[in-house]
Order: structure tokens, then sequence, then C-alpha cells
């Protein structure tokens, strides 16, 4: 599945109404809270610190609901949940899903920026 069908730009299209500046700013932000995110994630996968873990879902809270990416929410959950129960052994393989899925979605947005520059 495409980041695109993933994600609903719907509200932040009508949020920036068409200041195509503001919203690159906006997604270069984004850009790089999701970056630090990632590295959270595999130092808290590394680190079995299921603490480090939420702190990093914390700071993913309001693009999650932002932009609904279901395939992410739904990973990160599955992720959670193996903290909790501490297997250690599925762990990394749902981490390195959550990862990946990030991936997608920061590549979606650096494809967005700069299809963005180009008008």
């Amino acid at each position: 599945m495409t980041p695109s069908r993933l994600l609903d730009l719907t509200k932040i299209k009508d949020m920036f109404e068409d200041n195509d500046e503001v919203l690159m700013e906006f997604y270069e932000a984004l850009l790089e809270d999701l970056a630090v995110v990632r590295q959270d994630l595999v130092k808290a996968a590394e680190m079995r610190d299921y603490q480090c873990f939420r702190d990093s879902m914390h700071k993913l809270t309001s693009f999650v609901r932002l932009f609904q990416p279901d395939e992410l929410n739904a990973a990160i959950q599955r992720l959670g949940d193996l903290y909790i129960i501490k297997d250690w052994e599925k762990l990394a393989d749902e981490n390195h899903a959550v990862l990946e899925e990030m991936g997608h979605i920061i590549s979606f947005f650096k494809e967005t920026i700069r299809s963005i520059s180009k008008q």
C-alpha cells in the first residue's frame, strides 16, 4: 500500500489553503520530527526500553491524529503490545515493520515537497 493511500492529507490542505511555502515548511519540520522518532525507535528496541518507546510514540501522537496512517497506527499498536509482554524475539521484526512504514511515509513527504517546489 502506498503512503498516499495511507495518509489523509485533506486536513492539511484545508489548513494551509494553498499556501505552498508554508505547507513545505510544515512538511520539512514534520520530516525532521519523523527522523528523530525513527532514531528513538531503533534505540528503544536495542535497549528493550518500553519507556523510550512510549516517549517516541508520544511524539507521533499529533502526526497520527492529523494524517490517520492506518497501517502505521496498527503496526505501532502491535509493537507496543510486544513491549508490554516482553516478546523480544518478535519485537525486532515488528520494529522493523514500523521503521519501514515510517520510511515509506518519509519518502512520500520528500516527494511531495519536491512536487510542490517544482510548481
